[in-house]
């Protein structure tokens, strides 16, 4: 008995020092299936609101009104995706897929940095959504906009 104590000892003297469990990099696929459930949901939102316009006002009486409509789309997909990176580093398409947004330092992102990540989306977009490919591409996993932002996307264990 106190021979396998005394490995045990060992081990756990080995393991002490160790480092701690290396990061797992969220893909490219895991990403994509997350941003097309959250695009599904945001889709899903818009078209109950613009229904729900159409009903109360039509027809739309100005060009004012028709501006704010075109608007939401915009408004509710940044708060979308700038809240809830802030407040739990997930979407509900990366809840899904478990996975979450986190600093290069693995630490919470805050408004700021949650804000920059999806001005970066925009970026990302522009030139054909070159910007996302790099998640495909590169080692480390990251697109431009956590390039931008100074973020990554980990798997959680």
């Amino acid at each position: 008995m106190t021979r396998y104590r005394a490995k045990i000892a060992a081990l756990s003297d080995e393991y002490a020092g160790a480092a701690p469990p290396r990061r797992r990099a969220a893909g490219f696929w895991i990403r994509v299936v997350a941003v097309a459930i959250d695009v599904a949901i945001l889709m899903t939102l818009q078209a109950a609101f613009g229904f729900l316009v159409w009903m109360l006002f039509r027809p739309i009486p100005s060009r004012l009104s028709r501006a704010a409509i075109s608007a939401f789309p915009l408004v509710m997909d940044s708060a979308y995706f700038v809240v809830l990176h802030w407040l739990w580093g997930q979407t509900l398409g990366k809840m899904a897929m478990q996975v979450r947004v986190v600093t290069v330092e693995a630490g919470p992102l805050g408004f700021a940095q949650s804000t920059l990540r999806w001005i970066g989306y925009l970026a990302s977009t522009i030139p054909f959504g070159i910007g996302y490919a790099l998640a495909g591409v590169r080692s480390d996993k990251r697109a431009l906009h956590d390039l931008i932002a100074g973020t990554r996307v980990d798997k959680l264990p």
